[in-house]
């Protein structure tokens, strides 16, 4: 079976003030580390990472963030 990297939004699609975004796969950690400002490939799973998301392009800040990670 081919192991992928997915992204997909999960919470619902309305406006709101807080939305989840689940990253799952092999490139997880590769992924993060070109947009959110700490690494935390090597971070414990069930922890919490606050952060922020920035442009892999611009480096521009994009939003505030918590990465959860779990293993």
């Amino acid at each position: 079976m081919l192991e992928r990297t997915i992204c997909a939004v999960a919470t619902g699609y309305d406006t709101g003030a807080i939305s989840v975004i689940r990253v799952s796969g092999p490139d997880t950690f590769e992924i993060l580390s070109k947009v959110f400002t700490k690494d935390v490939s090597k971070a414990a799973g069930y922890t919490a990472h606050y952060g922020n998301i920035v442009s892999p392009v611009t480096s521009a800040f994009v939003d505030e963030v918590v990465v959860t990670v779990y293993r």
